[in-house]
């Protein structure tokens, strides 16, 4: 997946994740687990502290051949993206409102990585 970036809060703010509610005095996470990756070559890109601004960054909608997803609205350096340097195996959990995406794949194996969101009390 080398998708745009976004932040995985806007999916809930577009109604594409209608299972997801707030629940008092507890915070939604995602967990990303990279299972076939090259950190150097083929990982995570983040926008640090990007959660911390969140009205820094917009986002717009685009249409895809799954659907229509957020992609952010900005224009960003690249100077501004950090490739998480975790091997796999590492789990990285992140606010839902960091801006990320995956890397162009420069490796010669195939990304494989796992994703999920879980609650936890604030």
């Amino acid at each position: 997946d080398i998708g745009p970036l976004h932040a995985d809060q806007w999916f809930i703010d577009m109604g594409l994740q209608p299972l997801t509610k707030s629940i008092k005095n507890f915070q939604l996470f995602k967990l990303w687990l990279p299972i076939q990756s090259d950190p150097k070559l083929s990982n995570l890109l983040v926008i640090p502290n990007s959660h911390k601004q969140k009205n820094k960054y917009n986002y717009k909608i685009i249409k895809t051949d799954s659907g229509e997803k957020p992609s952010i609205a900005n224009n960003i350096d690249k100077d501004q993206l950090v490739m998480i340097d975790n091997p796999p195996g590492s789990p990285l959990i992140f606010n839902m409102s960091l801006i990320h995406g995956g890397s162009l794949n420069k490796s010669k194996k195939c990304r494989v990585s796992m994703e999920f969101e879980f609650y936890a009390s604030k």
